[in-house]
């Protein structure tokens, strides 16, 4: 079964990129994206239009978060934190890693990332902030990068118990653990944290 990336995940980052002061046109160039494509809803794109738009927004931002974290995350790190996590004995072992390696990057400093190993419970929290549209963004990329990353260390799926976010929902938005395995995830807004 091939999978399909809804174009909302392209249109945030260059929405968020944007408040930034960032000009991600060049990327959805390079990538082949139709920037009008980005809103309709209905289009998806490819992994690989989305590795190669990522691709290029590295090239541009010379930045793995784009520029949208609190500081630049240098290329190369998080090829660095995988390495680091395939050879963890177990996902218990592999999530404290995780944690413990994402404390060296500056650009987490707005966040805090904690895990129960008694739960399972992985939470993000914000030391009080409220997040603004591009904190938003990351904390959905960085929850739909901690799923897959830990569903393919196991090499099963995982299905999460629930969700909950530390902001309203926006009506127009999709949340990203709404497709395949978080479809029937239970998942709450306006939470303290994540």
């Amino acid at each position: 079964m091939r999978r399909y990336i809804p174009t909302e995940f392209v249109s945030r980052t260059v929405q968020a990129a944007q408040h930034r002061g960032i000009d991600l046109q060049p990327a959805l160039s390079d990538s082949g994206i139709n920037p009008e494509s980005l809103s309709n809803p209905a289009t998806q794109l490819s992994p690989d239009d989305a590795t190669n738009f990522t691709r290029a927004v590295w090239a541009i931002t010379d930045d793995e978060l784009g520029g949208l974290g609190a500081a630049p995350v240098p290329r190369g790190t998080f090829r660095l934190v995988c390495l680091a996590l395939i050879h963890s004995p177990d996902l218990n072992h592999a999530l404290k890693r995780m944690i413990s390696s994402l404390l060296a990057l500056p650009a987490m400093t707005p966040l805090t990332l904690n895990y129960d190993p008694t739960t399972g419970t992985v939470t993000l929290g914000l030391r009080g902030h409220r997040p603004d549209e591009v904190t938003q963004l990351l904390i959905e990329l960085a929850f739909l990068l901690i799923h897959r990353f830990a569903a393919w260390l196991i090499s099963q799926p995982l299905t999460p118990t629930e969700v909950t976010l530390p902001y309203p929902r926006v009506v127009t938005m999709r949340l990203p653990f709404t497709e395949d395995s978080l479809a029937h995830t239970p998942h709450s807004m306006a939470h303290p944290h994540a």
